[in-house]
């Protein structure tokens, strides 16, 4: 085995991921023979604490930001009796393609005009097609990297059962398709996180506590690049619902299985996205406001296909059982 791996019930998955790899391993229950419980393992899967974190002040790097989430899964025994919990840590980041681009220390002090001044130079050196890199990391423990060089935004703790991990998966992957390419004056890393810790809020219904870095977070010295409700330095273009419904069929594009080869049902979940709004395909739509809706469409879908792949999985084993125990009741024949 490889260290550190995240295990849910039937499946062990490597530490490092994109969000659209997250979620397609999620999704994928096609090992053979297929989990039946693998689905129950992942609806179980809750998390306990979320943390915006800024690099701490002082630092010599350039103003950095990224979002970590504790959540607990069951452990389950051959007969897939659940005997205890496991913890991990997953870390949630944006990075430029090549990070030594943006991440790399400044060679020209770190007061607030220089790094403001040796942002800005990076961002003017980059082309705006760069791409990304973001990732979600998991890891048996808190990085003592974090522990040691960041501190909190801010943090919450949802209830017992009201955010799920593939939750976290889903909205970042909706975040990342919504920006794909890292912008450092409007789509960066201090945006990314902060897009997903709001969103997440959202999810789980929970209110947050600001910690220590909350008057630094969002800036490059004495430049605002995110707003607190995460609007970025660049305004975004004003985006209707015809436009968040289309990006809703890309989503599903996206993740093999989830759309069938004709245009009926593209066609279909755009519809049913545009109906579940209640808004026309005209109205305007709230960044926010339109992640949550993605995240919805997309999140219904993948379960309704998880739970009938588990259906399907569960009839095989009986199937497979039944056929184990003809062949014993005819071997005692004998």
């Amino acid at each position: 085995m490889s260290a550190p791996l995240h295990f849910v019930h039937g499946g062990a998955w490597p530490s490092k991921h994109s969000p659209r790899q997250l979620c397609c391993l999620i999704y994928d229950n096609s090992p053979a023979p297929p989990d039946p419980q693998r689905n129950h393992a992942l609806r179980h899967c809750f998390v306990e604490e979320v943390v915006h974190y800024r690099r701490k002040a002082g630092s010599a790097h350039i103003p950095r930001e990224l979002l970590v989430a504790q959540y607990s899964l069951d452990v389950m025994d051959e007969s897939s009796v659940t005997v205890g919990k496991e913890y991990r840590v997953a870390r949630f980041e944006r990075l430029e393609e090549n990070p030594s681009t943006i991440d790399a220390p400044s060679t020209v002090g770190v007061g607030a005009t220089p790094v403001v001044g040796a942002y800005i130079r990076a961002a003017l050196s980059m082309g705006s097609r760069t791409g990304n890199y973001d990732t979600i990391t998991i890891e048996n423990r808190l990085s003592p990297t974090i522990v040691r060089d960041y501190e909190p935004v801010a943090s919450l703790r949802p209830a017992p059962g009201a955010l799920r991990f593939a939750d976290c998966a889903v909205a970042a992957h909706v975040i990342t398709s919504r920006a794909p390419d890292y912008t450092p004056l409007q789509y960066d890393a201090m945006w990314y996180s902060c897009m997903v810790f709001m969103t997440l809020k959202a999810i789980a219904g929970s209110a947050s506590d600001d910690g220590p870095a909350r008057e630094r977070a969002g800036r490059c010295g004495i430049l605002r690049m995110v707003s607190a409700e995460g609007c970025p330095l660049l305004p975004e273009r004003q985006r209707t619902m015809r436009q968040a419904a289309d990006q809703v069929v890309n989503l599903l594009e996206q993740l093999p299985g989830l759309l069938g080869d004709g245009d009926e049902d593209a066609v279909g979940a755009r519809d049913a996205f545009l109906d579940h709004s209640g808004k026309a395909e005209g109205a305007p739509v709230e960044p926010l406001q339109e992640v949550l809706l993605q995240v919805e469409a997309l999140s219904t879908i993948m379960w309704e296909k998880m739970d009938e792949a588990a259906r399907d999985a569960g009839e095989r084993m009986d199937a497979l059982v039944d056929e184990v125990s003809a062949v014993c009741a005819v071997c005692r024949g004998y």
